[in-house]
């Protein structure tokens, strides 16, 4: 299968497990977004960008499942990676097709980094959010007042 039908898989995965959380899901007319998905529950909305969540080849003869989830575009011509900012994402969402496992990062997490990693054994690194939505719905909480995509979408 070719890479933007994965890709168009994984958003359509990823806003169904979020649907089925209470979530309402929204989703670009066009690929020129550098989201995929807004998510709404509560009143407060967060934008989310999709992506595929990778063995880590780095651990590869570890006992612990290692998982990398990478935060940034590339540029189809020059190749040339772009990191995604906190105006255009809030939250980084990695589906891997393999196993269905999912992991939501909020894009601060990252801190400029083009990657990251998430351990399925528990006390490891970003353990806690292998499988949940906890980052996403403690990500949403926190921003509760200063949500300017909720308030932007419900004055229009």
């Amino acid at each position: 299968m070719d890479e933007q039908k994965l890709a168009d898989a994984r958003e359509v995965v990823i806003a169904g497990k979020l649907m089925l959380e209470g979530y309402t899901i929204s989703k670009p007319l066009t690929g020129s977004s550098r989201y995929d998905l807004i998510a709404e529950k509560d009143g407060k909305m967060t934008k989310i960008q999709v992506k595929s969540l990778k063995l880590d080849s780095a651990y590869e003869d570890n006992e612990d499942r290692v998982y990398k989830l990478e935060a940034y575009s590339l540029n189809p011509t020059t190749k040339k990676k772009n990191l995604y900012s906190e105006k255009e994402v809030d939250i980084i969402v990695g589906y891997n097709h393999n196993n269905g496992y999912f992991a939501a990062i909020p894009l601060a997490s990252f801190a400029g980094r083009y990657s990251c990693v998430v351990h399925t054994t528990a006390g490891k690194t970003r353990n806690e959010i292998m499988n949940t939505w906890k980052a996403l719905d403690d990500f949403m909480n926190e921003n509760k007042e200063k949500n300017e995509y909720t308030k932007g979408f419900l004055e229009v």
